[in-house]
């Protein structure tokens, strides 16, 4: 029910339970030991694996993709999955070049000034 404790909590991760996103994850990595291509479904996410043909390894390579239910977005990543359901903290932005040229800060160079690189 909206506004109960439970609610906020699975609204915290996705709409999912912790519970519910560790078996996401581990369900992500069975598909990877797989020597197949899959597509199945846990708890309303996607996850598609396809098997990289040749190369020069003999062990099994692929990739997977999460597919958000909720827009259809496609993740790539076990780091970005736990980023989009709030497991992780956000990435950090970029610092802009301009931010880092413009630095006030009293190192002994002039404003501007380039340093040698080694």
């Amino acid at each position: 029910q909206p506004g109960s404790a439970l609610w906020r909590s699975a609204m915290a991760y996705g709409g999912l339970t912790l519970e519910q996103a560790e078996e996401i994850k581990a369900a992500v990595n069975r598909v990877k030991k797989q020597s197949f291509n899959s597509d199945t479904t846990v708890h309303g996410w996607r996850i598609t694996y396809t098997l990289r043909v040749g190369g020069h390894s003999d062990r099994n390579r692929g990739d997977f993709c999460l597919h958000d239910p909720r827009n259809g977005k496609k993740i790539h990543s076990i780091i970005d999955f736990e980023r989009k359901i709030g497991l992780r903290e956000p990435e950090p932005e970029p610092v802009p070049v301009e931010a880092c040229l413009d630095d006030d800060s009293d190192d002994g160079d002039p404003p501007g000034a380039k340093r040698a690189r080694w």
